[in-house]
């Protein structure tokens, strides 16, 4: 037997929430707390309806969004040596500034994730990697590589559609 760890938001034991076999009313009741939102107003809950929509409207727009990460990497990267003080400081701010104006773009349903790597281009060789669970049909990412003086900037978002 399994161990079992009960939902949140539900009240009373597996047995009493899901296989009651007394009052039926307390399977219902649990099962409306799941479905209401957990808002500020109480009288009123929000119920929300699954969509089942398998595919997006609008695919993701690597074109664009590759425009977006070459221009805001273009922007900060105006030095011409590296110096890992003021780099550190702005990769948090384009992360912000590629996330903020690929969402924008309005690519709903998607969940986005920029990351940006900045370092010092001094003949030696990076290799980076990341793994994650995601439908070959409609999840994808980008990257861009930019180059100024010894510095590259590499920029990269990730668009993953929530069902």
């Amino acid at each position: 037997m399994h161990a079992y760890r009960p939902r949140a938001g539900t009240v009373g034991s597996r047995k009493d929430t899901f296989f009651s076999t007394g009052s039926k009313d307390k399977h219902f009741q649990a099962k409306d707390q799941d479905r209401q939102s957990q808002g500020t107003d109480d009288h009123n809950p929000v119920e929300y309806e699954n969509t089942y929509k398998m595919e997006p409207d609008l695919k993701f727009q690597e074109s664009q969004v590759r425009d977006i990460i070459a221009a805001v990497l273009k922007e900060n990267i105006s030095e011409k040596e590296y110096n890992h003080s003021t780099m550190n400081r702005g990769i948090t701010l384009m992360c912000s500034k590629i996330l903020e104006r690929v969402k924008q773009l309005d690519m709903k349903r998607y969940k986005l994730i920029s990351h940006v790597l900045i370092g010092e281009n001094n003949s030696t060789t990076l290799q980076f990697s990341s793994r994650c669970l995601w439908d070959v049909r409609w999840d994808t990412f980008t990257s861009v590589t930019v180059t100024s003086g010894n510095i590259y900037a590499t920029g990269m978002v990730f668009g993953v559609y929530a069902e």
